[in-house]
């Protein structure tokens, strides 16, 4: 059985949760993952650890508290263009994928916010196929320019 958990900025001040979630982001984002400090600046805006709109993070557990999948949501309080929400990761446990549990994720994030939301996947991530198959789609072609 499953349980999902909603964290958000009442555990600010939880380190360890914070690295612990970090850490299992960054692991098993595998080859579609970003570097880990800008997961934790992700992790500190959703706990508002910084100056921000904040956001939750949703971790999935088995029954014996292990944890199997986290998704981090990110709010922006814009509407239009924007949407209100950026669904900034989703990863799944290597060892436990295959089994429902970022559905299960996907579903938690959908009925926990409201608005829009948006994400970034890689064309070659084969969870794409789970975003469309919960309504995402392909609105933009996103574009950057990196400055140091």
């Amino acid at each position: 059985m499953i349980k999902i958990i909603k964290y958000s900025k009442e555990e600010k001040n939880n380190i360890k949760l914070i690295e612990d979630l970090v850490n299992f982001l960054f692991i098993n984002l595998e080859n579609f993952g970003d570097p880990i400090q800008y997961i934790e600046n992700a992790m500190n805006y959703a706990f508002e650890r910084t100056n921000s709109n904040g956001g939750f993070a949703a971790v999935a557990y088995d029954d014996n508290d292990v944890m199997l999948g986290v998704a981090v949501v990110l709010y922006t309080n814009m509407k239009g263009v924007f949407p209100e929400n950026l669904f900034a990761y989703l990863a799944v446990d290597k060892n436990h994928r295959h089994q429902g549990i970022g559905s299960q994720l996907m579903q938690y994030v959908l009925d926990n916010t409201n608005g829009s939301l948006s994400l970034q996947v890689d064309p070659k991530n084969t969870a794409r196929q789970l975003y469309e198959k919960f309504g995402f789609d392909v609105k933009y072609l996103e574009m950057r320019l990196y400055r140091m």
